[in-house]
């Protein structure tokens, strides 16, 4: 069946947001006096919601994810939000689909102020149709929740839609909700997460999928 809306994540699919955010993270454990974390390590908060994120990767809970997501945002919105970059080739992909006839949407567990403030900046927001972000209605910005409310607002049913993701977290996500997903090997995935995530679909570059997106319209 064709795909009518496509929906995009956003931080290591559509922007390589990683130096902003692994560099307020670091900041954060050091703040609130956690052990410090590796390159490697900081760059598995890229893609996750920020309280799944602290839990599994510092062993927090509670009260202390709270204020550990309070302390991050801090220094993220301090100037590491901007620390970022839109990854070559995604605005004319964009361009292209929407002249295409597709519904373009940005899915994501991000804030929604963070969300809005990349999107406006990199002059992202004007290709697309709407954004669904993380704005406090669904829980610690589970993706599966989102998914589900970026179809109701497009009036899509799951069978019409494709998830763009970079991450096991997105695959899931759309799994949860019928929909179909394509995971991209260029943004924040450890190796072998996206293999066996259970995406229908997979391209390890932008050009790969506007290729895969092309012939799913």
């Amino acid at each position: 069946m064709a795909k009518k809306l496509i929906l995009f994540d956003l931080d290591g699919t559509l922007t390589d947001s990683g130096p902003g955010i692994t560099a307020s993270v670091a900041s954060a454990l050091e703040e609130l006096h956690l052990p410090a974390q590796s390159d490697t390590e900081l760059r598995r908060f890229v893609g996750p919601p920020l309280a799944a994120s602290f839990a599994e990767f510092c062993g927090l809970s509670g009260d202390d994810v709270t204020r550990a997501i309070a302390v991050f945002r801090k220094y993220y919105f301090a100037g590491g939000v901007f620390n970022n970059a839109v990854y070559p080739g995604i605005p004319a992909l964009l361009a292209e689909l929407k002249a295409a006839g597709a519904r373009l949407a940005v899915a994501t567990s991000k804030s929604a102020k963070g969300a809005e403030q990349v999107l406006t900046h990199f002059g992202l927001l004007p290709l697309l149709d709407f954004f669904v972000a993380d704005d406090g209605r669904f829980g610690d910005g589970e993706k599966a929740l989102i998914i589900a409310e970026a179809l109701r607002v497009a009036g899509c049913p799951p069978e019409e839609a494709v998830m763009v993701g970079d991450r096991k977290y997105d695959v899931e996500g759309a799994a949860a909700c019928g929909v179909d997903a394509l995971a991209v090997g260029y943004g924040y995935a450890p190796p072998g997460e996206l293999e066996s995530s259970g995406a229908k679909y997979f391209a390890a570059t932008v050009e790969e999928a506007r290729a895969v997106l092309r012939a799913l319209l």
